[in-house]
């Protein structure tokens, strides 16, 4: 809620074909590992992004997506005890992508209004 944000998370048998989105997350439910956070980026922080072929460092990604330095702090990350598995508006780690007929953690993100958005009205 400190970020603006509100998570739905469901479990779920798939064997049709599987569409993320920057929002909606689809991971193999088995690759997870503990509990699921959202927090904001942490020194060092990386990710391997489905289809980018490399880890970057989150930094770096968001430097190269054009995000201001002053809203970097603002991105959510989404992250397990392993480290991040999806930085929301870029991608999701291809450590933990499902595949169809694998057992699925569906997580689907959704911004909200804050209370600081409120106030400012």
């Amino acid at each position: 809620p400190k970020l603006g944000y509100r998570i739905q998370v469901d479990s779920m048998e798939n064997d049709e074909e599987i569409h993320n989105t920057l929002t909606v997350y689809h991971f193999k439910k088995e690759a997870i590992r503990g509990k699921l956070t959202l927090t904001c980026r942490r020194p060092g922080d990386q990710i391997r992004l489905i289809g980018r072929g490399c880890t970057k460092k989150i930094k770096d990604l968001l430097s190269e997506g054009g995000i201001p330095h002053s809203k970097r702090d603002q991105i959510p990350v989404l992250r397990d005890a392993e480290g991040p598995v999806a930085v929301i508006g870029f991608g999701m780690a291809e450590r933990c992508a499902a595949n169809p007929g694998d057992t699925i953690l569906r997580v689907c993100i959704e911004q909200i209004q804050s209370s600081n958005t409120e106030r400012k009205r």
